[in-house]
């Protein structure tokens, strides 16, 4: 397992850009959001109807894709443990996901109070 912040971020950009490159990036991102929360979610309430979409969602990847998945969602608990913060925004960007998910550019407000605190700074 990496041993700090940015090793997590490149181990888990990586695994993701790894994972059925023959898919649409935003399809990826997608799927592997939805079935962590699923995971999640009937790991403390299992809901049979959940289950299923979980099983339709990963028949069709590999099964080494699959256990990626797990391995992501590893990465991004150890990358959100010593601040939670808002880890997978960065990632978005990086893969231009922004526009096929809103239609417009996703501007996270932490990075844009950061960004104009940096102009004040150097006007």
């Amino acid at each position: 397992m990496p041993e700090n912040n940015r090793d997590n971020k490149q181990s888990f950009i990586k695994k993701f850009n790894d994972i059925a490159r023959h898919r649409h990036r935003y399809d990826v991102f997608r799927d592997f959001i939805t079935i962590s929360a699923i995971s999640l979610h009937n790991a403390v309430n299992k809901v049979k109807s959940l289950e299923d979409e979980y099983m339709k969602i990963i028949k069709p990847y590999a099964k080494d894709e699959v256990n990626a998945f797990a391995e992501l969602f590893a990465d991004l608990v150890m990358m959100l443990d010593p601040e939670p913060c808002d880890v997978l925004v960065v990632c978005i960007w990086n893969w231009n996901l922004a526009i096929k998910m809103l239609g417009s550019f996703l501007l996270h407000p932490i990075y844009l109070s950061l960004w104009l605190s940096w102009f004040m700074v150097m006007i």
